[in-house]
């Protein structure tokens, strides 16, 4: 029998990776600063509980380091970046009030609802398992989820995409007015031939191919989703397994594959053959392109001018300061 190879951590970090590279612009940096500011209210706060000796965090061989001490090699090592990211953060709330620009609660569900169905393919359950195993709550991501909202929309209204740019960004490049040969696949994947040849023989018994890949493959990109890698061109994939793919009929399965990452088992789902494409059926796709590589640029660039007009007052140490 095939044991399933997938550890208890690995799902919900690498859907956590998914939902950080795909969705979220600010809140990425924001929310690692979390548990910082947490532990330094707590230091600030006395919580009951320390008593008399509330000035000291712990003793070696009877030496006391005191909280202060703590207190300072902590902000140290992290609180200048977290007070940054405080400041960002009240700056784009204020700039987005300004402005006129609001996220409301539905509009926040309907983000959230967003990231579970593309990022965690529906299931909420994955989503909270993942905010968990990262300690982030619910709110504190709703709130982060919020202000990329805002920062999103400051940004989307400094940038105008025209016609014009996607005609000068097509003739740069040319390919994206072609689509190749492509096919569908999906495939399971396994660590050895032996496993992959009884994953096989469960196919042919007549198991149903995206359980066993989600059961199965350690491919964790797409085991959640049957398999499934959507359409793949030429010159992207490891030769022997593009050779298959392109070689397998509609509905043919093959394998095992033998490849640099293991074992597959491939199906082919679907084929596009090269097509010319014409300025309207790719211009939006290309828009899209281009607003993606700016915003970036542009949020940068309205943090950065609202810090230099704002008017920004230390009462500890920085290096701004």
């Amino acid at each position: 029998m095939v044991n399933n190879p997938k550890t208890e951590t690995e799902v919900p970090q690498k859907k956590w990776n998914v939902l950080l590279q795909t969705r979220l612009l600010l809140p990425a940096v924001l929310i690692l600063a979390v548990a910082v500011i947490v532990l330094m209210m707590m230091l600030l706060q006395k919580p009951s509980g320390f008593g008399q000796r509330s000035d000291i965090a712990a003793t070696v061989n009877g030496e006391a380091i005191t909280m202060a001490e703590f207190f300072d090699a902590m902000y140290a090592q992290g609180g200048q970046d977290v007070l940054q990211q405080l400041i960002t953060r009240r700056l784009i709330i204020r700039e987005a009030e300004k402005n006129g620009i609001s996220v409301s609660d539905e509009m926040l569900d309907q983000e959230v609802a967003s990231i579970i169905d593309e990022s965690f393919n529906g299931s909420e359950e994955d989503f909270l398992e993942a905010l968990d195993f990262y300690g982030i709550d619910l709110q504190k991501f709703r709130e982060d989820t919020r202000l990329s909202m805002l920062v999103q929309e400051l940004a989307m209204a400094q940038i105008n995409i025209t016609d014009d740019d996607i005609h000068a960004y097509l003739v740069d490049n040319p390919e994206l007015l072609y689509e190749p040969d492509l096919v569908q696949v999906r495939h399971i994947l396994l660590d050895t031939r032996e496993k992959a040849e009884e994953v096989l023989k469960l196919l042919e018994e007549g198991r149903d191919f995206e359980d066993l890949a989600a059961e199965y493959s350690i491919d964790l990109s797409s085991s959640d989703m049957g398999g499934n890698l959507g359409y793949i061109g030429k010159g992207f994939m490891d030769e022997n397994f593009e050779v298959a793919a392109f070689t397998l009929e509609i509905g043919e399965i093959g394998g095992p594959i033998e490849t640099t990452t293991g074992y597959h088992i491939i199906e082919v789902l679907g084929r596009r053959v090269e097509t010319l494409l014409q300025f309207e059926d790719v211009k939006e796709d290309v828009r899209e392109q281009l607003i993606e590589q700016k915003i970036y640029e542009v949020i940068s660039e309205i943090v950065d001018t609202l810090k230099k007009e704002a008017e920004i007052e230390y009462f500890i140490k920085t290096d701004s300061a």
